[in-house]
């Protein structure tokens, strides 16, 4: 890692050299991609690609990977990810996803309760609270969400929305003052992560 840099650490459920759960790989592939001279990445994903019941093809599973442009993370999900987490330095956490237990909700758990490092959180759910999305699975998404905003789980977070239209279906769920930063394409990503850390 480069001295001086800012790292990332970013929770994806999916990710290269998987491609079959579709967009949030290849928004999170890009952004490495164009902002890996500003930034530091470390990735924590799943040891294999959506639906497959074997392994990436030579690579170290829990442990780190270096790629061309980030370190990656392979788990099988067997590992502790506190103990990883507080073992690994960065400055940021990034989250792509809103329901996925083991690369999202179990970091909100684990922030809540003071088991992490308490750093600030970029959460993108991409896509995962529009008003389709969420009729998906209803009741079981709607349970969770009535206990975090009763819990306060997300209270503290920046959230990362791809348009306009997401972030009002965001602030619908949630509350019209949550902090929220509209980032459409990756240049803007580079501004927003400039504003949030500077805070």
């Amino acid at each position: 890692m480069e001295k001086g840099k800012k790292t990332i650490l970013t929770f994806i459920g999916y990710y290269l050299p998987g491609y079959k759960s579709g967009g949030p790989v290849r928004s999170v592939s890009n952004m490495v991609n164009l902002l890996s001279e500003h930034y530091d990445f470390k990735i924590i994903t799943r040891d294999r690609d959506e639906l497959d019941h074997k392994p990436y093809d030579g690579i170290k599973i829990n442990e780190w990977n270096k790629a061309s442009n980030s370190f990656i993370y392979y788990t099988n999900l067997k590992c502790s990810l506190r103990k990883l987490i507080r073992k690994t330095e960065f400055d940021t956490y990034y989250l792509n996803s809103f329901f996925d237990y083991h690369f999202s909700i179990k970091i909100i758990l684990l922030l809540k309760l003071k088991l992490i490092p308490q750093k600030p959180v970029v959460l993108a759910p991409r896509g995962e609270l529009l008003e389709g999305a969420l009729s998906l699975k209803r009741n079981k998404k709607r349970s969770y969400l009535t206990i975090a905003k009763k819990l306060g789980l997300y209270k503290y977070i920046t959230w990362h929305a791809s348009s306009k239209y997401e972030a009002d279906e965001i602030k619908r769920e949630f509350s019209k003052n949550v902090k929220i930063k509209i980032a459409m394409d990756i240049p803007d990503f580079n501004l927003l992560m400039q504003q949030f850390i500077s805070e």
